[in-house]
């Protein structure tokens, strides 16, 4: 359901906005008619294109790609399949009587502009539906809640490591007397993706999944695979400087060598990098 939405006057004269082409300007504030209250709109472009620009001649996936390219739109994987969602919402708009979100950030795995394209790949509707919000318009009915942590687990048999990770970290959460998440897509694809596009290794996901959930701060804030990938170099970093190497058992001493040989190793990439940029 199309809902009413703020333009603000600083709008039109924004750095990032004013470098748009006209057509991606208009695509943008068109799109916030049909964002939900959290600023999430499925990833169906041929739709975006019809309620937005019917009767333009535009490419809509490459219009779309501007946006996330510009740092206005974010590209997020949910269980449905992908999800757009204007960054800063809620700076851009001030919804009275917000409907329940949809998505949990713990379970959405950022992509990127050039996961984009015509087709809307592995999509479909939560099995109870999706019912339309109760926004500024006071019509409506509430809107359903479709989480990802509710659907249905897949596991990767060819990849053992992956489940493996996973029961490390359900057992250190459960330990901390924490529910452990639903083990579904999101929870795997988190592990695999730290894995072959972060470039982790088992042994420094395991030393992460470690010191989170043994700190006081972050074993209330990790609580999932997701969030774990998201703050892991912040994980590291703070774990260097909470000075992690103190008296204690054989374990601890072991994760806090590597984590200092860790921050060793990233010191030095930067400092070849450095000299690179010096030499070039």
């Amino acid at each position: 359901m199309a809902r009413i939405r703020t333009i603000k006057p600083e709008f039109w004269t924004d750095e990032t906005i004013v470098e748009l082409p006209l057509e991606c300007r208009l695509l943008f504030i068109g799109m916030w008619n049909f964002c939900d209250d959290q600023g999430f709109i499925d990833y169906r472009p041929k739709q975006i294109k019809m309620r937005v620009m019917p009767a333009d001649d535009i490419d809509i996936v490459e219009a779309l790609r501007i946006l996330v390219r510009a740092s206005l739109v974010l590209v997020w994987e949910a269980e449905t399949g992908l999800v757009l969602q204007v960054r800063n919402w809620t700076k851009h708009q001030k919804v009275a009587n917000a409907a329940r979100e949809r998505y949990s950030p713990d379970y959405l795995v950022e992509r990127t502009a050039d996961d984009l394209t015509l087709m809307r790949t592995n999509y479909s509707y939560p099995a109870e539906g999706i019912k339309e919000g109760k926004g500024r318009e006071g019509k409506g009915r509430d809107q359903g809640v479709s989480r990802v942590a509710d659907a249905t687990p897949r596991r990767d048999d060819d990849r053992p490591e992956i489940d493996a990770l996973l029961d490390h970290l359900d057992a250190r959460l459960a330990a901390n007397d924490v529910k452990a998440p639903a083990r579904n897509k999101r929870s795997h694809d988190a592990i695999r993706l730290m894995l072959d596009r972060d470039g982790r290794t088992p042994e420094q996901i395991t030393a992460a999944i470690d010191y989170a959930t043994g700190h006081e701060f972050w074993r209330a804030n990790i609580l999932s695979a997701a969030k774990l990938r998201e703050k892991f170099d912040q994980l590291r970093l703070n774990a260097q400087r909470d000075n992690w190497r103190r008296p204690g058992t054989a374990r601890q001493q072991r994760q806090a060598e590597f984590w200092e040989a860790e921050m060793e190793a990233a010191r030095l990439i930067d400092e070849a990098n450095h000299r690179g940029e010096i030499e070039s």
